[in-house]
Parts: C-alpha cells; sequence; structure tokens
C-alpha cells in the first residue's frame, strides 16, 4: 500500500509504502526511487527487529530534515501497545541512518504526523489513549532530528479529540488539526480546529456530523484558505458504509466553510 510521495527533483520522487516479508510475514518499509514516467529506478527494503512496520495510509508520514534526508513515521507494536517507529532514510541510497522506537507499555501512540518545527525538533503528532479510562487527545511527541526524545506534550484542553492530520504553518507558527470530536462517541462530529503549538485554541470547526462524518487525511494551505481531503460517509445501508472522496475549502483565518465537494460512485 503506497502511503506518500517525497520530492526529491523535478525528475525524481520517492515512494513509501509497506510491505509483507513473504518467508516471516513481518511487515516492513518499501521505498522506491521513481523518476517523473513512473520507472523504477531504485528500491531498498527494511525489516526493524521484531517490530513491524504498519503504515498510516493517511497525512504525512515523512518529512525532509535537509537535502539528503527524510523522517518516515508509521504505527508499530511493542509490549501489546500500539507504538511508533521513527526512521532517517538517505533521500540518495534509500539506506537507514537510523530506526528507533517508543512505546512507555501506558498509552496507544497514534503518531501519524510528522514536520520539523526548529533546527533541530521535529513533532511526531496524532493521538494518544488507553483502556483505563483515558481519553485520546492530541499528543505530540517530540524529538532532535537523532531521534532522541525530548518531551512529550498533550493538548488538555482537547480531549475526545482525535488528530487524524496535521498541518504545520511554519510562517506564522500555528497547527491546523483535523480529526473526529469523539467526546460523545454515539454522535462524532468531524472538526478542524486551529491552535498556536503552545495548544491555545484560535478557532475550532465542525465539518461533519453524525452519520456523514468527513475524515480528512490531508491539509494544504495555500494564501488564505485551506484544503482539506479524505472521504465522506454518503450513506448507510443496513450495515454498510459507503464513502465518496471529498474536499473541503475553508478560510484559514477562522475556519469558515468556503465549499464542501464529493466526487466519483460510492
Amino acid at each position: 500500500m503506497a502511503n506518500k510521495i517525497n520530492y526529491v527533483s523535478q525528475n525524481q520522487f520517492i515512494l513509501s509504502s509497506y510491505y509483507v516479508d513473504s518467508a516471516s510475514g513481518q511487515q516492513g518499509l518499501d521505498l522506491k526511487l521513481i523518476n517523473n514516467l513512473g520507472q523504477t529506478q531504485l528500491r531498498k527494503r527494511h525489516l526493524f527487529r521484531d517490530c513491524e512496520y504498519l503504515s498510516f495510509a493517511n497525512s504525512n508520514v515523512q518529512t525532509d530534515i535537509s537535502n539528503s534526508t527524510m523522517l518516515l513515521t508509521a504505527a508499530t507494536g511493542i509490549n501489546g501497545e500500539s507504538g511508533v517507529i521513527f526512521t532517517s532514510v538517505n533521500k540518495s541510497t534509500l539506506d537507514t541512518n537510523w530506526a528507533k522506537y517508543y512505546s512507555d507499555g501506558v498509552y496507544n501512540y497514534y503518531l501519524n504526523n510528522v514536520f520539523k518545527t526548529k533546527p533541530n525538533e521535529v513533532w511526531f503528532m496524532g493521538d494518544r489513549a488507553n483502556n483505563n479510562g483515558y481519553t485520546s487527545r492530541p499528543t505530540v511527541l517530540k524529538t532532535d532530528t537523532l531521534g532522541n526524545l525530548l518531551s512529550i506534550k498533550e493538548f488538555t484542553n482537547m480531549v475526545g479529540y482525535l488528530a487524524t492530520s496535521v498541518y504545520f504553518d511554519e510562517t506564522n507558527n500555528l497547527l491546523y488539526i483535523a480529526g473526529r470530536n469523539a467526546i460523545n462517541p454515539a454522535v462524532q462530529q468531524s472538526y478542524i480546529a486551529c491552535t498556536d503549538t503552545l495548544g491555545n485554541i484560535i478557532w475550532n470547526q465542525q465539518i461533519g456530523n453524525n452519520p456523514y462524518l468527513t475524515d480528512v487525511y490531508q491539509i494544504a494551505k495555500r494564501n488564505n484558505y485551506l484544503i482539506l481531503s479524505g472521504f465522506k460517509i454518503s450513506s448507510i445501508v443496513g450495515s454498510s458504509v459507503r464513502f465518496k472522496l471529498c474536499l473541503v475549502k475553508l478560510n484559514s483565518s477562522n475556519g469558515s466553510q468556503l465549499w464542501n465537494k464529493t466526487y466519483g460512485s460510492e
């Protein structure tokens, strides 16, 4: 399953995905360097000890650290909990510089976004939860560019919110966080919130409600507007949930919706 295409040059791109090793059945990382005709120029596959590389199917699972290095993040299972594996990759050779894992044995971490906030600081952001009364909320695992843990921050004023997709506006030092508001699990809402990096909410807008939720997997900012992409539940027939591709355009200053459109067949 392909997860992300990373721009290298005008004629080259890196396609990251996961694969299943035919001998061991273990999931690993598959990297391909392709040209603008889609032809594979280089391919490398990596297995990580006893940890599987369970790639997320959404949002920014990789980010550039320099012209030669990128970071990737994925889920993995460690000590019976969902942890995170983050990997540094040489963009020219597709070899790994290092791979590190994090799990504290207490929480399940779903950190499916990665972006660089400072010259030597990277945020792996998503949410964490457990089965002992700890409700999901946006959570950040901060590391340096070598993968050393600096700190963990949770957005305690957004308890019950899932952070499926996050966009970091480095010019204005703002975060745009989209996901589901699951404070009331029976009546979930899709939302997008704008916060500062301390977690203070600037605005929070609903973009869909149960049963016709809009799940956002990518966010892009252009000028004074945001474009969200993902899918929308278009109908529920019996136990079958049907979806359509969805794009939403918002005003970035207040989150007001400019349009919401679906595409294709259910």
